[in-house]
């Protein structure tokens, strides 16, 4: 364990009022978090928060660092936690109601702008709501300003005077699976024109569309992922379901994108299931002829007309929760993928020599977690040979020894490390039923995983979920069966 990088809490948000179930944070407004919970809501937050000029953020985290009973519809103050200072502004912005009747399970927002909203829900159904990006632009420069002119001040509405900004409006309502929908994941592909733009108008106000992917991938307790095709790219007001992929033999419990989109390159979905294993589906399947090698094993494929079975993983010996893979890196010198990138580990912040260069970083082998009920973390490197249709993946690492319970949950981020321009540091968070949150740092070199802080009792029950925000270095939010979301910054 790394004893330089601590996890600090910032913030707790206690607006739900049952179990909170997933968290994501908004691709393109850093400071935007959804959340949603089995009182069938979704909530739309503005979360932000910096260290004070000239404070020391190297904090030991207490299990008793917390807001107990605090309501944070909006809140601005000065946070400290162990010897550390943040000023931190928490507003709820919208609250989405009165579309699903049961849990909503999973929310996640699309790439690569965060256009529209997918919310999948125990009723059976999957929901899409569009972004109105005029009204939360205005909203969100008027909360910077706030936030920059430094006054805090403690405005605890209670849920009763809120009143919901409509930032967000349902176009489409996803109907086919027989019963709970439990995980909802868009495609990272751009459409095929990324320049377009469109305007619609609700109540005379005006909203702009810039390009996202529309394809949308769903799974849930029927043994299915469905594959679905926004045709109204603009609006997401008309979906087509591409593929129902049966195979799995016991609920599918979570579904992830490839996160490369090479030129050419067909799309690839994984599904995680109750079966213990996870399934790996590609548009149009591989050629008969295609063999597999070790745990990458070629299935004869069930599926749809379009998207076929093309490998099972076989690793985890029970219920398969979350997968997450490496995300490629690109610094912030340059945004073609043609460039010269450090990897490093964590520690390298403070001095140590540790990186791998690549040339192409959207070309290197790509890595893949898993977690599961058997409490264990297992690393996957894909096998890339020739034209990528012919590949691998093989088990590389597996760690049994950090949760205590069930792990549900596992992202994946690669950060630029702020000390040293151009390396990028690679960090995997972990969450489960032992009320744990576990973060590792991707060594590449060695290819493993390396713990740097655990916190025990983050939460006062099950963790469901726990993401990394991609434009804020370090910060991550986690939710629970407690009814909390949770904001925490890792410090060094």
């Amino acid at each position: 364990m790394n004893l330089l990088w601590r996890l600090q809490l910032i913030a707790s948000l206690c607006d739900h009022d049952e179990s909170v179930w997933s968290v994501s944070f908004h691709p393109q407004y850093k400071h935007v978090l959804a959340t949603c919970s089995s009182d069938k809501t979704v909530r739309i937050y503005y979360v932000r928060s910096e260290a004070e000029t000239g404070t020391i953020t190297t904090n030991v985290l207490s299990s008793s660092s917390s807001y107990p009973g605090m309501n944070h519809q909006s809140l601005l103050n000065t946070s400290s936690n162990s010897g550390g200072n943040y000023k931190t502004m928490i507003k709820c912005l919208d609250v989405l109601e009165n579309q699903h009747n049961r849990t909503i399970r999973r929310v996640d927002w699309s790439h690569p702008n965060g256009n529209a909203l997918a919310c999948a829900s125990f009723d059976g159904t999957s929901s899409i709501w569009i972004l109105l990006k005029n009204k939360i632009v205005s909203h969100l420069n008027a909360l910077d300003e706030e936030f920059v002119k430094q006054s805090p001040h403690n405005d605890d509405k209670k849920n009763g005077s809120f009143s919901p900004l409509k930032l967000l409006k349902c176009v489409s309502t996803l109907e086919g699976h027989e019963n709970e929908v439990k995980s909802v994941a868009w495609n990272f592909k751009d459409v095929s024109s990324s320049n377009w733009s469109a305007e619609m108008n609700d109540d005379d106000e005006e909203s702009e569309f810039g390009a996202d992917c529309g394809l949308l991938a769903t799974c849930g307790r029927d043994k299915t992922v469905w594959v679905w095709e926004a045709i109204d790219k603009i609006g997401f007001s008309d979906f087509d379901c591409n593929s129902v992929c049966s195979g799995h033999t016991q609920d599918v419990k979570f579904v992830a994108w490839h996160p490369l989109t090479r030129e050419n390159m067909p799309s690839l979905l994984f599904s995680a299931s109750y079966d213990n294993t996870i399934r790996v589906w590609k548009e149009g399947g591989f050629n008969d002829d295609h063999s597999s090698h070790h745990d990458f094993s070629h299935s004869g494929g069930a599926g749809g007309d379009e998207w076929k079975c093309v490998g099972i993983l076989r690793g985890h010996t029970s219920t398969v929760w979350a997968l997450a893979f490496e995300p490629p890196f690109v610094p912030s010198s340059t945004m073609n993928n043609q460039t010269t990138v450090r990897y490093s580990t964590a520690s390298s912040s403070s001095g140590t020599t540790n990186t791998m260069t690549s040339t192409t970083p959207l070309d290197y082998p790509q890595f893949m977690v898993s977690v599961g009920d058997d409490k264990s973390i297992i690393v996957w490197r894909e096998d890339v040979v020739g034209n990528y249709l012919d590949m691998n993946m093989t088990a590389i690492q597996t760690i049994s020894d950090v949760h205590t319970r069930t792990i549900y949950h596992v992202d994946w981020c690669v950060y630029e490390n702020p000390y040293r321009p151009g390396e990028a540091i690679s960090l995997v968070a972990t969450s489960g039923g032992d009320n744990t949150i576990a973060i590792f740092e991707w060594n590449r070199t060695e290819q493993k995983l390396n713990l740097l802080t655990k916190i025990v009792n983050a939460h006062d029950a099950d963790i469901n979920c726990s993401m990394w925000n991609r434009n804020v270095f370090g910060e991550l939010a986690s939710c629970s069966d407690d009814g909390v979301v949770k904001i925490w910054k890792l410090d060094l």
